[in-house]
């Protein structure tokens, strides 16, 4: 018979195994002092949680810079020195976009409405406008400066507005353009050299109006 193991608990029939540890007492107070602790953390974590999220700023808006009318006028120029760098050009385009090109130049010059205005509005609106801002040019170069004005944007928009689209035929003679190519370059040099002049004119009379207020005339003197 093997001897017995030292180790092993002794069995008691009355008492059971001697050798086993009895167990701990449970106290529940403790559990809910530490059941309080893990809470508390907890509910704070979440208040800090929902005070970062509220008070944390949220992803910026992207923003886009704006365009400013000068560079709109800009790119209009790059697109129409495209059209016409190109072999075949078509004048219902090429004269939208003169067209607009004038309107807009004038307007960033002068600051009226041009690209609202119709033909004739313009002409009589440009004129005003001269008057008012250029009073110191003589009314027949005002007068010279509206009517170029005038006559250009007419050909632009007869261009736009009737003129046969590239590949139609020629409908009658007031659309045909003889050397389409040619005349619309022409017409676009007339543009910018009526730009040109308008801005030497106003700059000349910006640079007399300065003058007359650093050094006013004496008495019985002419401006």
């Amino acid at each position: 018979m093997p001897s017995p193991d030292p180790s092993s608990p002794r069995h008691d029939s009355t008492v059971g195994f001697a050798d086993i540890k009895a167990v701990p007492d449970f106290s529940p107070e403790f559990l809910s002092g530490e059941m309080s602790v893990v809470i508390g953390i907890l509910a704070c974590a979440a208040l800090a949680y929902l005070l970062l999220k509220r008070f944390r700023p949220g992803p910026q808006p992207l923003v886009v810079p704006a365009v400013t009318a000068g560079e709109l006028l800009a790119q209009r120029k790059q697109r129409i020195e495209k059209l016409l760098s190109a072999s075949s050009i078509d004048p219902r385009e090429s004269g939208a976009e003169f067209s607009a090109f004038l309107r807009e130049s004038l307007e960033l010059k002068f600051g009226f409405p041009a690209a609202k205005l119709s033909s004739d509005e313009f002409a009589e609106a440009f004129g005003a406008v001269l008057s008012a801002k250029l009073r110191g040019v003589p009314a027949e170069q005002r007068t010279e400066l509206a009517t170029q004005a005038r006559e250009l944007l007419r050909r632009c928009e007869r261009w736009a507005f009737s003129a046969p689209a590239r590949g139609e035929p020629e409908r009658t003679a007031a659309n045909s353009i003889t050397s389409p190519v040619a005349e619309l370059r022409a017409a676009y040099e007339a543009i910018n050299g009526l730009l040109r002049d308008t801005e030497n004119v106003r700059s000349r009379e910006e640079s007399r109006t300065r003058t007359v207020v650093a050094h006013p005339p004496k008495s019985g003197q002419p401006a």
